[in-house]
């Protein structure tokens, strides 16, 4: 068989091609276009931006050519390959997580077959993936409330390190604060300016802290503080800046420090306020105020790898990243001159009203109860934030009205993002009506207010069955090595430390597939986690980055 090496054909040149061979110059008169192809597979090269298909073709006598297309930079991109050709390979591919390739089958008369769907990613990060998470039995046990880590070759076979113990603990003794934290995160920064050897990630975690009644003016609480937020003050979350160093093969959390992210000496983690509610304020709102499920959101450069801006304040500072977390209800903070100011709400704190007259202040309106919206904080070293504000609030779509929705704001929390094809797509934790799946949002760019729910409100979790509550929290998005695209997410109700079906899957081959088109799959084999997890995040390294993760003999407690 021939071989054929493909980088990238513009619509117009593909256009051309399409036109050249529809000419019927061999009494050729079929109009049924061909079978789909099948059995296609997916191989990133070590390049790092260049993908391999192979497929096998339809049984059609008439097919003429294969064709593939995806978005780059923003615009449609057509490649080829002839019948009998052996693989199809496209370069120039540089946004790691992932692009989604509709196949063609094409006959002379240029009909197409359905589309066969597959995502693909060409990245240098081919050594694996990684998979932060923690494991729970309800009481605060710091055995359980701790970073762990797992690795996996493929994206769905995932073995635990230190044979399922903790990697990362807090230890309070040298001020780091206390010792539980649930839902930890851990992604890759892209601002690293080091050597070749070096790597740089963040982790970030709730802070349940005080679950035990520890006061600690850092955090400032100043009495007994649940996770779960009966009692309490100011919302927190746990941070750390993590060195990878290839070369020597460790892996150290740090402090972050005032305006250098990477100019880290202290090892440990810090507790960083999302916002500070006095206590006048809470005892007048009825209900303090949580943060859950820390993630970062950034952008970058598809070439270098850099970050790139996100934010910019009124003060002309530009920011790089930003931490979303779920918080529940309105929150107020008082002014110097007795007035109010409402500063994480709905839509209109955003906009900019935010001044409450002291006279005018009713504490009634600000006791949502377990409303939940996604938050977020801008900051550039994870030391300094932004004050808080609206990210995105889910309206209840379930129970429309004539104008398509219900227009009530109902609680949701667990945001999570990934890109794909120039489309931000959102991931979240829907509890309309009682109800707790999976929401899918999206959105053009990273600027709050702007995500939209998908799918009418269908839950993906629930696929072709959306009658069936599954009960699903703490979704994350991979894309496997085989080209599918993997909902995953903790059925909290098993949520055990020793239990071995504490996760569900969904699998699709289009990401943006309407949920009857993803297939549920509940510990029957198709995937594998650790034993206990809960609440996970994943994210591929290198084969050295991989090495060095798994070298790490003992937890680190700091």
């Amino acid at each position: 068989m021939k071989r054929i090496h493909i980088n990238v054909l513009t619509a117009a040149a593909c256009a051309l091609l399409a036109f050249a061979a529809c000419k019927n110059d061999d009494d050729y008169d079929d109009t049924v276009a061909p079978s789909p192809i099948s059995d296609v597979t997916v191989k990133s090269l070590a390049s790092g931006d260049a993908v391999e298909f192979t497929w096998a073709d339809p049984a059609d006598s008439d097919l003429h050519h294969i064709e593939a297309v995806y978005t780059l930079n923003g615009e449609k991109q057509t490649a080829r390959a002839e019948k009998g050709d052996e693989y199809l390979k496209i370069t120039g591919l540089s946004h790691e997580m992932g692009y989604q390739f509709a196949f063609y089958s094409v006959d002379k008369e240029g009909n197409k077959s359905a589309a066969k769907e597959v995502g693909a990613f060409a990245t240098k990060y081919n050594g694996g993936y990684m998979v932060s998470y923690f494991k729970s039995n309800g009481d605060g046990n710091t055995n359980y409330e701790n970073l762990f880590l797992a690795k996996s070759t493929n994206g769905t076979t995932y073995s635990a390190l230190l044979n399922n113990a903790f990697y990362y603990k807090i230890d309070d003794s040298v001020g780091s604060g206390n010792t539980c934290v649930r839902d930890p995160y851990m992604n890759r920064l892209h601002d690293n300016d080091e050597s070749d050897s070096i790597s740089w990630f963040i982790e970030l975690a709730t802070d349940w802290t005080n679950f035990n009644g520890t006061s600690n003016s850092e955090y400032g609480t100043t009495a007994f503080t649940s996770y779960w937020d009966s009692v309490g003050y100011s919302p927190s979350i746990i941070v750390s800046v993590v060195k990878v160093d290839t070369a020597n093969n460790t892996v150290d959390f740090y402090k972050p420090t005032d305006g250098n992210l990477y100019g880290v000496t202290e090892k440990g983690s810090l507790c960083k306020r999302m916002i500070t509610i006095p206590d006048d304020v809470i005892s007048a709102r009825g209900r303090p105020m949580h943060a859950w499920a820390p993630e970062i959101i950034l952008d970058y450069d598809e070439k270098t790898g850099a970050a790139k801006p996100i934010y910019t304040a009124a003060d002309g500072t530009v920011y790089y990243y930003g931490v979303i977390w779920s918080g529940n209800g309105d929150t107020v903070i008082a002014n110097d001159d007795g007035s109010y100011q409402e500063i994480v709400t709905s839509k209109a704190a955003y906009n900019g009203e935010k001044t409450i007259a002291a006279a005018d202040f009713d504490a009634s309106i600000y006791t949502e109860g377990w409303i939940c919206r996604t938050f977020i904080n801008y900051t550039n070293d994870f030391y300094n934030y932004t004050e808080p504000m609206f990210y995105f609030e889910s309206i209840d779509i379930g129970d429309a009205d004539s104008d398509g929705d219900s227009g009530e704001v109902v609680s949701e929390i667990d945001a999570t993002m990934i890109k794909v094809d120039d489309m931000y797509y959102m991931p979240y934790k829907g509890e309309a009506s009682g109800a707790t799946d999976i929401n899918f949002a999206k959105s053009i760019s990273l600027t709050p207010d702007t995500f939209v729910t998908m799918h009418n409100g269908q839950w993906v979790s629930r696929t072709n069955n959306q009658a069936t509550n599954h009960g699903i929290e703490g979704p994350w998005i991979i894309l496997d090595t085989s080209g599918r695209w993997w909902l995953f997410g903790d059925q909290y109700s098993r949520g055990k430390p020793d239990g071995t079906n504490n996760f569900v899957g969904c699998v699709s081959s289009k990401l943006t597939a309407e949920p009857k088109s993803w297939s549920y799959h509940d510990n029957d084999g198709l995937y594998s986690m650790p034993m206990g997890i809960r609440h996970a995040f994943a994210f591929r390294v290198t084969a050295a980055e991989m090495s060095a993760f798994s070298a790490v003999s003992t937890g680190i407690t700091y």
